[in-house]
């Protein structure tokens, strides 16, 4: 009887301290805690896509991976994320060319060149280039930042304003809203506009107004932001393409695994491909609201863009100089979108 109670106890003591074993191991794991943080608003097809990130990436990290996401400027403007990214913070956001142009990525600022590409086929095959690789690595070489993923469809972007606009000439004196970077304030003034880098969540306000007299973005953003309230005047002129890439700071980056790396680029990667299904979607359907809110949409055909390439050619002549760009880059660019 004595050796039968004997083996249970023993037993009972492997248990526990199996249990222990186990508590300890996972009260030990690390949890990652990361912020992925944007200036779109929750109803816009963007913040959409990062809740899809969210699911995937703590998913398929098994919890190692924990998601706050921080949509409409919660965390402050797009330079202020960058610069918590640079300190060491675990925060993603989205940037683009422009940006890291200003950055000193001087190259990467082609992307943003007005009227330079005519679909979505034409940026991607860029960025599936040797060329973009290179790009990537200047980033990561001279900003302290990482790019994560690069097949976001932030959207066409096209001009919305409070007075009609049919050809170049119509903006002629007018104050165009822009993001504050100098390649999107020069295609806009090139035009015989007044570009004018303000805040997205300014915009309304100054629309109403009368501070600017209309601003560019993606339809889906416009819609969202109810500018069509104070705007009535929409031109699909697709001036740029703009696929976005998301990206992170190098020390925060550098703390991860190999496994962990991969897990973040791949479901960034396949958030994007929800991300550009949901924005074709959501671009027909904002454009339908547009319409239906009273606005008056300006088809631009083949022919008229030919005409607005044309008002845009001085933007070409110095780019060079002007922006620091390599030799023949434009040349560089053409030759890839044709292959």
């Amino acid at each position: 009887m004595r050796r039968r109670y004997y083996i249970v106890a023993v037993c009972l003591l492997v248990m526990s301290f199996l249990l222990t074993a186990c508590g300890g191991k996972e009260k030990d794991k690390k949890v990652i805690h990361i912020q992925i943080a944007y200036e779109n608003n929750t109803d816009e097809p963007l913040s959409k896509a990062c809740e899809k990130w969210k699911e995937l990436l703590e998913e398929k990290s098994n919890g190692e991976f924990q998601v706050d996401l921080y949509p409409s400027s919660q965390l402050g403007t797009k330079n202020d994320i960058i610069n918590q990214a640079i300190a060491g913070d675990a925060v993603i956001t989205l940037a683009n060319g422009a940006f890291y142009s200003d950055l000193g990525v001087k190259d990467f600022g082609v992307v943003f060149a007005p009227y330079l590409f005519r679909s979505w086929d034409d940026i991607e095959k860029l960025a599936q280039s040797d060329w973009w690789e290179k790009q990537e690595q200047n980033v990561k070489n001279q900003t302290g930042l990482t790019i994560v993923g690069k097949n976001w469809h932030y959207g066409v972007r096209n001009t919305l304003t409070r007075k009609k606009v049919e050809s170049p000439s119509d903006l002629k004196g007018k104050k165009i809203r822009v993001p504050s970077n100098l390649l999107q304030v020069d295609s806009i003034n090139v035009l015989g506009a007044a570009a004018t880098p303000m805040s997205l969540g300014d915009v309304y306000t100054s629309l109403q107004q009368g501070i600017i007299d209309g601003l560019e973005n993606p339809i889906t953003v416009i819609e969202s932001g109810k500018y069509q309230e104070v705007a009535k005047y929409l031109l699909l002129d697709a001036h740029i393409y703009d696929l976005t890439t998301w990206c992170c700071g190098d020390e925060f980056y550098n703390s991860l695994s190999e496994k962990q790396k991969k897990i973040l680029t791949e479901t960034c990667e396949e958030a994007g491909v929800y991300n550009n299904e949901i924005v074709e979607e959501a671009e027909a359907k904002s454009l339908k609201e547009l319409k239906k809110e009273g606005v008056k949409v300006q088809e631009v055909s083949d022919e008229e863009k030919d005409e607005w390439e044309k008002a845009s050619e001085s933007f070409y002549k110095n780019a060079e100089k002007k922006y620091g760009w390599t030799p023949d880059l434009i040349e560089t660019v053409k030759s890839i979108i044709k292959e």
